[in-house]
Order: structure tokens, then C-alpha cells, then sequence
């Protein structure tokens, strides 16, 4: 139950237009994510031969793509596999004098669970390459994000935390959203931007606000206003949202994931048979370990206060932090 990390979107990709769907969009957070020890702001590497590359390929399971939304159907993912291997990211200079459209996920496989990507060589510098600026938000609330305009919003307004400001045009925002459906501000307000804020304010780590300015009678302008939600208010949420998703999947999946667990912590054969067998204490399990690994408490013995909250013995050593 370890909590997603940081992911970076190099700013080439966040300022690109591809229009991914709402699975297809996590499947593009999920290589972000195992891409990150390979990102790097060194200037060079626009410069280094693409042949260097190899094709690379990424397995992910299906748990890491879902928060507390609904799982999807076979058919959900035969179509998102089929929309993902032909959407294609494209870049255009300002001034159009230049454009590149990339295909950067010409295969998808999916096997009991696991869906497999692949990218080519062509494609991965993009990914990589941050001396051009990025973005960094937190995985797990953007995959907690169920509307696709909130998925586009978030990692744009997470670009302005250091400043804590962002005023962008209607005209301007409307296009980043994908959202020209809506060519009256009253329509796009109720059907994109309060959806998406609500969403982003209710399920992500940060607090936004915003003012719009008029010229004329005409709403012309918004600012954002972007913080950091409390520390403390943070770290029970996430505390929340990784007990919902795990008691969300399968008996059999919690079973495949606590297993795997099992070797962080010092629980005896027979205490880790029992856990495995008792869906109550397997439940229980879950949450005493994602309260460990999110550092709500101050845990001085993890395997203790694990085995305390399971089978009822014992005396927790937690020393729980006080909300400020």
C-alpha cells in the first residue's frame, strides 16, 4: 500500500495537445512515473542521438491506474488500448513554422491484471527531458481525478505552487482544457471549470480559488489562486483515499498485494497464514499498514503496532501526531 510518488511532466508535454481519455490519460501518469529516475534538466540531452534509445516497456497493474472509481470492464480496456495506440501528441511552434505529431504507445497488451505498454526510442527524450520546465504533482490525486477536464487543469495549476498564482484568458484556458465545445463562458464555467474545481479542491492536495476579470461585460481573464492544503490534512487524506482503494479491489488482489507486503515487516508464518485466510483481519492489516506507511502516527515499532491492530494484543507504539 505504498503511496505513488511525485511524477514530472516535462513542460513540452504538458503544453502539447493530446487527447487522452480519462484511462488512457492515467496510463500516460503510470510510464511518467516509472520514466522518473531516468528525467533529468541537462541541456545535453536535446542534443544526444536518438539511436541511443531503446525500446522500452512498462507493466503495470491494473490497481495503480484506479483510486475509488469504478474498475473497468474488459471491454473499458479493449478501448482504451485500441484509442491509445493511435493518439497522437502534437507539437506546433508558436509561430507555426514547425509541428510534430508522435505516436508514443504503438502497443498495448493486457494479461490477468497487468496491462503491458510499450514506447518506442523515437519518442522517449520527450518524456525524459525537463531543462525545458515541468510539473510536478502527486500521482495518487491525479488518478483520484474523475473528470478529464480536471485530469488537464491539475497538473497545469500545480506548475504555479511556487508563485501561488495563475491568470490565464478564457480564450487561452479553454483551449488547454479541450473544452471549445463550450464557447459560451456560462456553459464552460458550470460544465468545465466548477466540475473540475470541485474535484481538484475535494480529491487532490491542493486548495484553488478563483477571481475572474472583465472587460466590459465580458468575463475575460481568471486568476487562480493555488496552495498546498495542511500538512497534517494532506497526510490523513491520503491516508483515506489509500485504505478506500485498496478495500476496493478484490479479495484475491488484496490477498496478491498483502502478500507481497509481507516482507517489509517481521510477522510470524503462522500470523501472515491467518491474515491471508480471515478476510476481517486481512482488511484490518490493510489499514494498520497504510497508516504505517503514510506516516500518520509516530510508529516506533511498525511489525507491533501492525500485529496489535490485527489480532488485538499487545500495545500499539504509536504516538500519534496532534492535527496543528
Amino acid at each position: 500500500m505504498e503511496l505513488l510518488p511525485n511524477i514530472k511532466e516535462p513542460l513540452t508535454l504538458l503544453l502539447a495537445r493530446h487527447e487522452f481519455s480519462l484511462l488512457e490519460r492515467r496510463m500516460y501518469w503510470a510510464v511518467l512515473k516509472a520514466l522518473k529516475n531516468e528525467q533529468t534538466t541537462d541541456r545535453q540531452i536535446e542534443v544526444r542521438d536518438v539511436n541511443l534509445y531503446q525500446n522500452k516497456e512498462f507493466r503495470i497493474h491494473l490497481s495503480e491506474l484506479f483510486a475509488n472509481d469504478t474498475k473497468p470492464s474488459t471491454t473499458d480496456l479493449k478501448k482504451a488500448a485500441e484509442r491509445i495506440t493511435s493518439r497522437k501528441i502534437i507539437f506546433e511552434s508558436d509561430d507555426d513554422t514547425s509541428f510534430t505529431y508522435i505516436v508514443p504507445f504503438p502497443i498495448v497488451r493486457y494479461h490477468r491484471g497487468y496491462i503491458t505498454i510499450k514506447m518506442l526510442a523515437d519518442v522517449i527524450p520527450v518524456f525524459i527531458n525537463l531543462s525545458r520546465g515541468y510539473s510536478q504533482y502527486q500521482l495518487r490525486a491525479a488518478i483520484a481525478l474523475t473528470s478529464e477536464y480536471a485530469q488537464l487543469l491539475y497538473p497545469r495549476l500545480c506548475r504555479f505552487l511556487d508563485t501561488g498564482f495563475w491568470r490565464v484568458s478564457v480564450d487561452d484556458l479553454r483551449g488547454l482544457l479541450q473544452a471549445e465545445k463550450y464557447p459560451r463562458y456560462s456553459n464552460f464555467k458550470q460544465r468545465v471549470l466548477d466540475v473540475s474545481l470541485t474535484e481538484i479542491n475535494n480529491r487532490t492536495d491542493i486548495t484553488v480559488d478563483t477571481q475572474e476579470e472583465k472587460d466590459g461585460k465580458t468575463i475575460k481573464w481568471i486568476t487562480f489562486s493555488i496552495r498546498r492544503k495542511h500538512e497534517r490534512e494532506q497526510e490523513f487524506q491520503s491516508f483515506r483515499n489509500e485504505v478506500d482503494t485498496a478495500l476496493g479491489l478484490s479479495l484475491d488482489q488484496r490477498r496478491q498485494q498483502v502478500a507481497a507486503i509481507f516482507t517489509h515487516y517481521k510477522l510470524t508464518p503462522k500470523q501472515q497464514k491467518e491474515i491471508l485466510a480471515d478476510e476481517e483481519k486481512l482488511n484490518a492489516f490493510i489499514r494498520a499498514e497504510s497508516y504505517v506507511a503514510q506516516g500518520v502516527g509516530d510508529i516506533t515499532d511498525p511489525t507491533a503496532y501492525i500485529a496489535a491492530s490485527v489480532f488485538g494484543y499487545g500495545k500499539k507504539k504509536v504516538d500519534s501526531k496532534k492535527k496543528e
